[in-house]
């Protein structure tokens, strides 16, 4: 490596935080996302606050919905098109 150039390092947090915005973004389910975030802390040390995975969750969710409106958000398990009147 040359002297003059200069080396960018991220902090530990950080990488996570991308992980999470990065999984997030690509439709990942949070379950799943917190099934990666523990695998980071018990391999590789990798550590992020709830704050942190939070923000990172919502913001890659809201970008994941501007950057691809077409994409189908299914119901949340247990609701349906039915209304309160009508039995199955």
């Amino acid at each position: 490596m040359a002297k003059n150039e200069t080396q960018h390092y991220i902090k530990k947090s950080e990488a996570v935080s991308s992980i999470i915005y990065v999984l997030a973004k690509l439709g990942y389910p949070r379950h799943k996302i917190e099934e990666v975030t523990r695998e980071l802390r018990n391999t590789f040390k990798l550590k992020c606050n709830s704050y942190t995975f939070e923000t990172s969750l919502v913001t890659g969710r809201t970008d994941r919905n501007h950057l691809l409106p077409t994409i189908y958000n299914p119901q949340a398990p247990g609701t349906s098109d039915k209304k309160d009147d009508e039995t199955s």
